[in-house]
């Protein structure tokens, strides 16, 4: 059995090897995926030679030049498999974090970019070598360079290589000059590597988007553009993180965090006024209409109308209250879509312990809710999927429980119970994209129209907007009009005060009774079986 055994455990390994550098050379999980199996394959390896030499005789039988030319060939082949392990593990890097809250790994946003980078971008980082928040993005930019074979990365001390700094035209410390192609993004005197992140995507986008906000209805857009007012708050992770204390000013229903994150993106918001107009500019990427409260005057919906048969985009966020009979339900109904003036109540998923504050842990695949994990949309109305007309698909976003029923407005503003026992259950659609050829749209329209109804708008408002997918899903939303899927997504920044962790009802319940009485039951039961085996 002892002569057997080194075998054995040497063919199980040569085995764990071949398994293991196939599985990884399949490329069915991600590139960070395929190198750890290849680590695996890489360590089964290098274990399979060591129990091989374990095995070899000390010395050989035979004359002294046969035992030199014997030892001469193990030393070169030992040489020689040491080279091409280094190779391996060159060519696949694995790097793993087991520190204390991943100090020594690049942020979420950034590793997220780096994975879906499809093309070069250069990143130079001149930093000032006395600041200890420099080194250490220095540090992280150099391990995520190694991560990502398109991302290239030079660290540059300021002090010491002033010449190239003027090449670069570059005159302040911690500036970091970023470089696609013919484009170039630089941000000075940071140290944060989630705003280089959100500058990588900047440099990928190849031309500037505008998103034009419609005013004059009661929106909370300001008519200039906007503008950002940051306080700062003393917390220990703010100690720890670049950024992390930052507190983005703004009231609690304005859209400043999702202005933010979209210029971050590189795209520029412009209100427009339709009443003022006699056509939507043709520069509009998108028109994003968030939470009006006011009704249309006659001849704006038609502008809609007519921007869309040309291939428009429009984001449309719509409240309870908007009085939504004719003019832009004219436009809706063209689709097959409507609304009803109420709100949803969804006894089973929601936020706490408020039934109108509809919690969707669930999204069905659309490029939108690709990425989403959960999201809030407190006070938001339905809306009603029809038949779609030829040449136009419909996709539902979002909707809530089938526990849910609905609750009239002039109800809800009575201040009524919303408990309604009586009234008619079911799933009600939150949210909708619509894309295709526009029903009144000219023969020859050859770029389809895209459209995002959505019956909520606080989801996105500050106050909404830091809760769990709720940012990313705004924001997925202007991705996906303005036609910006193939760029890298990175969750955008909230600046709020702290992280949330947000639970619905079944979650809360499922822990509470995981951990309230299942575990000490079971603890109970383990401790009574201990004891009658032991009396």
């Amino acid at each position: 059995m002892s002569r057997s055994f080194p075998w054995f455990l040497t063919l199980a390994l040569a085995a764990i090897a071949l398994i293991f550098g196939a599985l990884g050379a399949s490329h069915h999980w991600d590139e960070r995926g395929s190198n750890i199996l290849f680590f695996g394959a890489w360590c089964a390896a290098m274990l399979m030679l060591f129990v091989l030499g374990l095995r070899l005789p000390l010395r050989i039988p035979g004359s002294r030049p046969r035992a030199m030319l014997f030892n001469a060939a193990l030393v070169a082949g030992a040489v020689v498999l040491a080279c091409l392990a280094n190779v391996a593990i060159y060519r696949h890097d694995v790097y793993l974090d087991v520190s204390r809250e991943a100090a020594n790994t690049p942020p979420p946003q950034l590793e997220t970019v780096l994975e879906g980078l499809r093309s070069d971008v250069s990143l130079t980082y001149f930093y000032n070598h006395s600041d200890r928040n420099a080194i250490d993005a220095r540090d992280l930019l150099t391990v995520a360079a190694r991560q990502s074979r398109h991302f290239h990365f030079h660290g540059i001390d300021l002090d010491r290589e002033p010449a190239k700094a003027r090449a670069f035209g570059v005159r302040a410390y911690n500036t970091a000059v970023l470089q696609a192609e013919d484009r170039r993004v630089v941000v000075e005197n940071t140290v944060d590597l989630a705003q280089m992140a959100y500058a990588t995507l900047r440099v990928l986008k190849k031309q500037v988007d505008v998103v034009c906000a419609v005013i004059g209805h009661g929106e909370n857009v300001a008519e200039g553009p906007p503008h950002f007012h940051f306080s700062h708050v003393e917390t220990l992770r703010g100690h720890e993180v670049p950024g992390a204390g930052d507190l983005l000013q703004g009231e609690t229903d304005g859209l400043d965090r999702l202005q933010l994150a979209v210029t971050t993106l590189g795209y520029i918001i412009r209100p427009i006024a339709p009443t003022t107009l006699s056509a939507i500019p043709s520069d509009c990427t998108v028109v994003a209409e968030i939470g009006p409260r006011h009704a249309y005057a006659p001849g704006e919906a038609a502008l809609l109308s007519d921007y869309l048969a040309r291939g428009g985009r429009l984001l449309a966020m719509i409240d309870p209250e908007f009085p939504l009979d004719g003019g832009l339900g004219d436009l809706l109904g063209k689709l097959g879509l409507a609304s009803d003036p109420a709100i949803v109540i969804d006894p089973l998923n929601h936020y706490g312990s408020d039934d109108d504050k509809v919690a969707v842990p669930y999204y069905p695949p659309h490029q939108i809710t690709s990425r989403l994990a959960l999201t809030i949309f407190p006070n938001a109305r339905p809306i009603r999927v029809g038949v779609a007309p030829p040449g136009v698909k419909t996709t539902i976003l979002a909707s809530s429980s089938k526990d849910s029923y609905l609750l009239p407005v002039s109800r809800a503003s009575l201040g009524a119970d919303p408990a309604a026992p009586n009234a008619a259950h079911g799933a009600a659609v939150l949210a909708v994209a619509v894309e295709g050829r526009w029903p009144e749209g000219s023969a020859d329209q050859t770029r389809p129209f895209r459209l995002v109804l959505v019956g909520n708008s606080n989801f996105a408002a500050n106050s909404y907007f830091p809760y769990v997918s709720n940012g990313d899903l705004a924001v997925e939303m202007v991705r996906w009009l303005a036609e910006d899927e193939t760029r890298p997504a990175a969750k955008p920044q909230s600046f709020s005060p702290a992280e949330r962790i947000t639970l619905t009802r079944e979650q809360m319940r499922t822990i509470f009774i995981a951990l309230e009485l299942v575990l000490p039951l079971s603890v109970m039961l383990l401790g009574g079986v201990v004891w009658w085996r032991r009396r």
